[in-house]
């Protein structure tokens, strides 16, 4: 319910789906449609037409407003972009809600109320507030929707096919539709979700280990991440945004060629949590592609063996396959990686080319299929 409101609210959503649009006399149905259809109950989840309408009447009125003077905008100011205090914030416009107080289908008849899923168990009567008290009645809508028992199979759904299976069973998502409804008030909720989800049988099922394929994100971030090792928690946070600044537009990019640019989807739906959608032959010479051409960026893999303690060919082998093929793999993949490390000499960790030996090994595993497996 928190994340649905912070979402409602937030100026992307406002603008990416034209609520800003969304006025008294002239609804834009856009936010109406798509936070039943994807952010609540879902498509089959009971809702009908006309709920879509009611609640697109339902947000006439919000809107966004900007904060401060400068002309670049971000949400919030860090110590790291000092005096950038401009921003878009949440404004609720009285004048542009529908307060129900005419006849605006031109049916003969006065709005007053908004009715949802009517004649059905659920059935919900909003009273149509105006002035300031409008936004009262998009909370309790958001409340409404949260807390539907389709919401709570709808959200299950998406997050069992991220983590669990492409096809979750019916014992699964009746265990985490319950903690759902049950802990809605709960500060917790989705942590209590996903805790039901990681102690189900079907997660921790061996047929459901590595059997879905990593999207383009997944893959790339999970590759460069190889190479960052970190020493305390103040380290971590200051390699993670070092490397955020200093590679985001080179990431996006390379998203871009695998099919996958950040914020570039064209549909409202989101990216496809099914393998079939990244199995074409074009996609997956892409992946690999981008993914050799990522091995610079993980830096001195030297440095980093020797952070973690790697000293022979032996350790740095088991590493970097547990890392990168889950421990999956058989006796020619390890034959395979001593020829990457050893060749015609042995593997000495302090000689120049040391370097160069392990970037082979690290581009000898990227292109084994078991990399491409969650």
């Amino acid at each position: 319910e928190h994340l649905l409101t912070l979402s409602a609210k937030s100026y992307a959503m406002l603008k990416y789906l034209n609520g800003v649009d969304n006025k008294r006399g002239g609804p834009n149905e856009n936010y109406g449609r798509e936070v039943l259809e994807l952010h609540t109950l879902g498509v089959g989840g009971g809702y009908s037409e006309d709920d879509v309408a009611q609640m697109s009447r339902i947000f006439t009125g919000w809107s966004h407003r900007m904060v401060g003077e400068t002309s670049r905008f971000q949400i919030l100011d860090d110590a790291r972009n000092p005096g950038l205090t401009s921003y878009y914030a949440f404004q609720f416009n009285p004048d542009d809600h529908d307060n129900g107080l005419a006849d605006y289908d031109g049916d003969g008849k006065v709005e007053e109320n908004k009715a949802f899923f009517v004649g059905r168990p659920e059935q919900k009567i909003i009273v149509s507030l105006s002035g300031g008290d409008g936004v009262k009645e998009d909370e309790e809508a958001i409340a409404m929707m949260a807390r539907h028992p389709s919401t709570a199979r709808f959200i299950c759904t998406k997050l069992a096919v991220k983590f669990v299976a492409e096809s979750p069973n019916v014992e699964t998502l009746d265990a985490c539709a319950r903690t759902f409804l049950n802990a809605q008030q709960a500060p917790n909720q989705i942590a209590q979700v996903l805790a039901t989800l990681f102690a189900s049988q079907q997660f921790t099922n061996e047929a459901s280990q590595r059997a879905k394929l990593k999207d383009a994100q997944e893959l790339l971030y999970g590759f460069v991440r190889l190479g960052l090792n970190y020493d305390s928690a103040a380290a971590k946070d200051d390699q993670r945004q070092a490397f955020a600044e200093s590679h985001a537009l080179i990431m996006g990019r390379s998203l871009g060629d695998m099919q996958m640019q950040p914020f570039g989807n064209p549909a409202p739906d989101g990216w496809s949590e099914f393998s079939d959608a990244w199995l074409s032959g074009n996609q997956m010479l892409q992946r690999q592609r981008q993914v050799n051409e990522s091995i610079p960026q993980l830096g001195h893999l030297r440095e980093y063996a020797e952070r973690v303690a790697l000293r022979t060919g032996r350790e740095l082998i088991a590493h970097f396959f547990l890392l990168m093929l889950g421990g999956d793999y058989t006796n020619e993949d390890i034959l395979l990686a001593y020829k990457q490390l050893y060749a015609d000499e042995p593997f000495n960790m302090a000689a120049p080319e040391a370097e160069e030996k392990l970037r082979n090994l690290l581009r000898a595993l990227a292109a084994h299929p078991n990399h491409n497996l969650q």
